[in-house]
């Protein structure tokens, strides 16, 4: 009795354009109804668990260090390198590098083209700046140790 009610007043109280886009059929097909049921369950599950995700996303990711440019070395590109490069990534990334002046160059011009802000005018000074500070003559990198018995996972 429904189907057959919905079928003669829908096009009536909806817009030609849904009632077309719908295609309702001429006899009731459970398994279309069933489909755009698991359709907009599926859409619903996806928002809630984004919506759930989200906040978890958040604190997954790391604070940056209100010291952020101590960790590269002094110089006059030092703020323009931690305005440019820690903003996709930690300085730590930067810092484990040893590349020729070529290389650098290289670097530099592929992290532009992903988004990397640089000034053209200060690109030259910044590859200058990493190749002097992060060049193949350098010794290797010795990350921080720490002594905190929970980082290290030793007890005395």
């Amino acid at each position: 009795m429904w189907p057959e009610i919905i079928r003669e007043f829908l096009p009536e109280l909806l817009p030609k354009l849904y009632f077309e886009r719908v295609r309702l059929p001429a006899a009731p097909q459970r398994a279309t109804k069933s489909k755009s049921a698991l359709a907009v369950a599926t859409m619903a599950a996806v928002i809630a668990l984004l919506a759930v995700s989200l906040p978890f996303r958040a604190l997954a990711q790391k604070p940056t260090s209100a010291s952020a440019t101590a960790d590269l070395p002094a110089g006059p590109m030092q703020a323009k390198a931690t305005t440019a490069c820690t903003e996709c990534h930690e300085a730590r990334i930067i810092l484990q590098q040893r590349l020729s002046k070529a290389a650098w160059t290289k670097e530099v011009d592929k992290m532009t083209k992903w988004g990397a802000l640089v000034d053209p005018a200060d690109r030259d000074a910044l590859i200058d700046y990493l190749s002097a500070n992060f060049g193949p003559d350098k010794p290797a990198y010795e990350p921080p140790r720490t002594t905190d018995k929970i980082a290290s996972g030793k007890s005395k």
